[in-house]
């Protein structure tokens, strides 16, 4: 089974997925997700622990992601056990993983052929995003449902929960086939639970891959404009050019690769 978790920012579809992740472990299963959480000693010693996996996007995403799949299936027997649901794949920010505009690429239709499959391979997947529209076309042939998320605490009269700091999340499933309405729901939100997401490390590995990627950029740094205040003004030879003399200046700081100038 193949779901999307829509909505916009702050509708509690990441929320939702997490009480799906818990629900999961409870029963016993495993979850895969690209996200880590921080798990009490209580759920330790239930072996939820045990049964997560934190699976960073440079493993999951593209055709990596794809191998490494098939091998957990294939290393715990799910691919022989003719079972379905026994492991749950959460990917946030599903967006990035398929890109609108990549729908003709090899690797997309390889994540098509896998989604195809993947029941029997054991697993069900979860893809939160904000909309159907965000990814490309390859892809969304392949959701099964699309639950809905929308925080009703924007709604009146539930906006004087907000009087007593309750927030209450609304989440709508609809079977995108026939799309068909086959269900609503509710939750409320608890800080403890939202507490389990390990922010901090998310935020530690963003910036890791932000670090790497600007080190690709410092080859062509000589082209790179400095950055400061009226840097879009003309320079005095081009205002003398165009027939007028250059009125005054601006001084800023300029951003540089060896520190800050002042120009």
């Amino acid at each position: 089974m193949i779901s999307m978790y829509s909505g916009t920012i702050g509708s509690g579809k990441s929320y939702h997925a997490l009480e799906d992740i818990i629900a999961w472990l409870d029963k016993g299963k495993y979850v895969i997700a690209n996200f880590a959480l921080t798990f009490s000693e209580g759920q330790i010693r239930r072996g939820y622990a045990e049964r997560f996996m934190y699976m960073d996007d440079r493993y999951l995403m593209g055709v990596s992601g794809i191998r490494q799949l098939l091998d957990i299936s294939r290393a715990n027997g799910w691919d022989e056990a003719e079972e379905e649901g026994l492991c749950l794949v959460v990917i946030d920010e599903a967006t990035n993983y398929y890109p609108r505009e990549d729908g003709t690429k090899p690797e997309q239709r390889m994540w098509r052929t896998f989604f195809t499959q993947s029941r029997k391979l054991g697993y069900d997947f979860i893809l939160i995003l904000q909309d159907d529209q965000s990814i490309n076309k390859t892809i969304v042939k392949c959701i099964e449902y699309d639950v809905k998320h929308r925080k009703a605490n924007n709604i009146w009269p539930f906006k004087l929960l907000n009087l007593f700091k309750i927030t209450i999340f609304v989440h709508v499933t609809y079977w995108r086939q026939q799309r068909t309405r086959l269900k609503s729901s509710s939750t409320i939100f608890v800080k403890r639970l939202a507490g389990m997401y390990q922010s901090k490390k998310m935020f530690a590995d963003f910036d890791g891959q932000l670090d790497k990627f600007l080190q690709t950029l410092t080859d062509d740094s000589d082209n790179i404009p400095l950055a400061y205040f009226g840097n879009c003004a003309p320079s005095p030879d081009e205002a003398v050019y165009a027939g007028g003399a250059r009125q005054g200046g601006s001084r800023g700081v300029a951003a540089s690769g060896d520190g800050a100038d002042v120009v």
